[in-house]
């Protein structure tokens, strides 16, 4: 009976390490295309293409890099990451919050690459005035990897 009780927690234990590190060894890579390169070729951005803020991130308890965008498009927001890389954790998402505390924030939804050029469509209800500064943030552990400050 001992033993069986031992090699369950090795298993649980094992189980939650696999869990919990594995992300750490996965890339995911985007590329998205930027709302503000022109799709004709052109050199100059269109006239209906703005971008409102933009900001490098800054690590706090992982290293990450790149800067973030906030730009319009024809009346909607995108949030653009370009050049990121950041290590990738267990359950990442991406808020925009008040501050670096995570709270309030609003939830964009789990990260979508780990490296590369990556595009958030945001919805018209957020209040940018109110949530400017971008968080990649660790749920299970309410950890903040990296903030952009727009």
């Amino acid at each position: 009976m001992k033993k069986s009780l031992i090699v369950l927690g090795i298993c649980i234990v094992a189980a939650l390490a696999w869990y919990l590190l594995s992300p750490i060894w996965r890339v995911s890579v985007a590329n998205d295309a930027s709302p503000v390169t022109p799709l004709d070729g052109q050199s100059s951005v269109p006239v209906h293409v703005r971008i409102i803020a933009q900001a490098a991130f800054v690590p706090r308890a992982h290293d990450v890099q790149g800067n973030a965008l906030l730009i319009e498009k024809n009346g909607k927001k995108i949030l653009r990451f370009e050049n990121f890389s950041t290590v990738n954790g267990p359950d990442l998402h991406i808020y925009l919050a008040t501050g670096l505390g995570g709270k309030p924030y609003v939830d964009l939804g789990p990260i979508r690459a780990t490296r590369g050029n990556v595009n958030y469509e945001l919805d018209d209800s957020i209040d940018l005035a109110t949530y400017r500064t971008v968080l990649v943030w660790c749920k299970p552990f309410g950890v903040l990897f990296g903030s952009a400050s727009l």
